[in-house]
């Protein structure tokens, strides 16, 4: 080996280093913010189920009741200030909304991403409004 090709691979890693750890982060962020949407995904379809589904049986809960207590408290990995709303659903116990009335569920979020090349190249952070419907039955 030649003196002056002593330290080449050395070099060629340093060079090299940064965009492998711009890629596994990419990789990594992308991997979290599929997870924030499956479980959004996944904790809104229960929640507008059990409004839809909503019966009154005399445990005093209403139909919002049975949608928050279905919807739990997803752990979101980049989503901010997650706000859950549904309508047409009422505080009231007694109250039964219409058969085949439609019921929305409606996710409101911020995704902020941890790394700040994708923070301030790509558009982030974002605000995310998802739909979710059910009917009554």
């Amino acid at each position: 080996m030649k003196k002056r090709e002593q330290g080449q691979g050395l070099v060629e890693f340093a060079l090299i280093l940064p965009l492998l750890v711009v890629l596994v982060l990419g990789i990594f962020e992308t991997g979290m913010l599929f997870s924030d949407l499956v479980q959004a995904n996944s904790s809104a379809h229960n929640a507008v189920h059990a409004a839809a589904v909503h019966i009154v049986d005399g445990s005093g809960k209403s139909c919002y009741d049975r949608a928050m207590e279905s919807l739990g408290e997803p752990a979101f990995l980049l989503a901010e200030g997650s706000i859950f709303t549904i309508e047409p659903c009422s505080d009231n116990p007694y109250w039964v909304g219409p058969m085949g009335a439609q019921v929305v569920g409606t996710w409101e979020f911020v995704i902020d991403p941890i790394d700040p090349i994708f923070h301030d190249n790509f558009g982030f952070p974002v605000t995310v409004n998802l739909q979710f419907r059910g009917n009554f039955r």
